[in-house]
């Protein structure tokens, strides 16, 4: 028996997305209440130190709990006492690490001025909860039900595309096989689309609540039906596509490539390009309101300058992915993508300040430290990272040195600049005012961390967790030096630390 409990683990499945889902209705209702609270420019020692000493009690019960449950079961008293311990140190880890950003008497404050907002984020956290409930119900119920009639009308959408181009396609509607007579698929229920859809409906319409001072909102809510048809016949070709190539002899490519990113491209292509066009058309703006990061007088478009490396990397990343088996040997596209547009804005990050102390070194090395110990002790060995180990075995030596290369390059330079550039220079203080580029680093709020750490720690996958607290303290060093230099040169060598040992283990899963 493992830390933590099974019971607590069904507890986390069933119930983990309710915490993130009261933060964040908390946030939109609370909003203009947040806004009014500034964090003090220095950490709270003794909340850092009680958060230190509460994680190595932690850590330390896991060996006795494991000892203890090898004679003993959850029934006997020793366990139970040893389980709930280790529960409660949960909130209380959360809280403590709060406290060493905000003072006890902010947050009293805080929560006493929220009002009804609690109540309001309450009543949608349990909405939430209750339409996941029933679509966990929903999809597993075979093909009954509205569920069911999607999965079917992208089923018979992408047979009637098919036939366009072969004169034989195989399929048997009762079991959603679909494809020619080398290559077939199976037209589940997450392949019909349905999470690009709910995404899409999620993302366009908050989207505009957020920038509702901004965006004439009647017009602006006209794109969200426009996106979700774009999503629906883009994953339709998506299907027929992915069947076309693995016909063609590609099964791998189709499999584990193509099948794995081509619906994120499109998805991140038709999103991006409404909300582009939203933020950029003056139809959709409010009369006398500027485009969002760039004024009357200026011809700057900020918003560029700081997203335009991260978005390149993303996008490039998504299309080598999709056009690779497992193995992304066109890796240095990123590198290549991300100088070309550090180079081509030049200009404007030169004016930027990038000096560094040593307490960000210090920092950086904390986080490898910690990132690698995470990594090395939950370690889960994937399909891809065999598939990677495999071809760099194989390929020759000097392909093998220019790929590790390529790869250490892009995590220690554009990397750490291009994601700083993203969430500490754009994100944290795009969301405290519109001219972002004006507000320093120092007079960043609450919001901005919590904003900027919990989509930082999202774009980490499954170590969201510690992605979402390395956020928060890169974001600490940009606020306490007032400047970006001192994230980008802790993320850098962080980065660093974590690339020389999965080169030196030959253990490329710590990427």
């Amino acid at each position: 028996m493992h830390l933590p409990p099974d019971w607590m683990l069904g507890a986390v499945q069933r119930f983990g997305g309710a915490p993130a889902a009261f933060g964040l209705a908390l946030l939109l209702f609370g909003w203009r209440r947040l806004v009014r609270f500034r964090l003090p420019a220095h950490l709270n020692r003794p909340a850092l130190l009680t958060h230190i000493g509460l994680l190595v009690l932690m850590l330390a019960l896991r060996p006795v709990y494991a000892r203890v449950a090898a004679a003993h079961s959850l029934a006997d008293p020793p366990l139970f006492w040893l389980a709930t311990l280790w529960t409660a140190l949960i909130p209380l880890l959360v809280l403590t690490l709060l406290l060493v950003f905000v003072p006890w008497h902010t947050l009293l404050s805080l929560a006493r001025s929220l009002g009804l907002a609690w109540l309001y984020a309450l009543g949608v956290t349990l909405a939430i909860s209750l339409l996941r409930m029933m679509g966990t119900l929903a999809w597993t119920t075979s093909s009954d039900g509205f569920v069911g009639w999607v999965q079917q009308a992208c089923f018979e959408q992408t047979r009637a595309l098919l036939r366009h181009f072969y004169t034989t396609v195989v399929s048997n509607p009762e079991k959603h096989l679909l494809g020619t007579e080398r290559f077939q698929i199976q037209v589940s229920w997450l392949c019909s689309g349905v999470e690009g859809l709910v995404l899409v409906a999620l993302l366009i319409p908050l989207w505009v609540v957020f920038f509702r001072r901004e965006l004439n909102v009647r017009r602006a809510q006209l794109v969200a039906p426009v996106a979700l048809l774009l999503t629906w016949f883009a994953n339709i070709v998506r299907l027929a596509i992915l069947i076309a190539i693995g016909d063609h002899g590609h099964p791998l490519l189709a499999d584990i490539g193509f099948h794995a990113q081509a619906g994120w491209v499109s998805l991140n292509l038709i999103t991006l390009g409404c909300l582009l066009l939203v933020q950029r058309h003056p139809w959709f703006r409010q009369d006398g309101v500027p485009e969002a990061g760039r004024r009357v007088s200026e011809a700057v478009n900020y918003p560029v300058v700081y997203l335009l490396p991260f978005t390149l990397i993303l996008g490039t990343s998504l299309i080598t992915q999709a056009l690779s088996a497992g193995f992304e040997a066109f890796y240095v596209v990123r590198l290549v993508v991300a100088l070309a547009a550090l180079w081509i804005l030049r200009s404007h990050y030169l004016q930027m300040d990038w000096r560094f102390s040593s307490l960000s070194i210090l920092a950086g090395v904390a986080v490898g430290v910690i990132w690698l110990a995470i990594r090395l002790k939950f370690k889960v060995v994937t399909p891809g990272v065999l598939i990677t180990t495999n071809a760099l075995t194989v390929m020759s030596r000097p392909l093998r040195l220019a790929w590790i290369a390529t790869r250490v390059a892009a995590a220690t330079i554009t990397v750490p600049i291009a994601e700083e550039l993203a969430f500490r220079g754009f994100a944290a203080r795009r969301v405290m005012r519109v001219d972002f580029e004006h507000q320093p680093y120092r007079g960043m709020n609450w919001v901005s961390l919590l904003v900027s750490s919990v989509a930082f720690g999202a774009m980490h996958g499954r170590m969201w967790p510690a992605g979402a607290v390395t956020g928060a303290l890169f974001w600490w060093l940009a606020k306490s030096k007032n400047r970006i230099g001192d994230a980008v040169a802790a993320h850098a060598v962080a980065n660093a630390l974590i690339a020389v040992v999965a080169v030196h283990l030959h253990d490329y899963s710590l990427w």
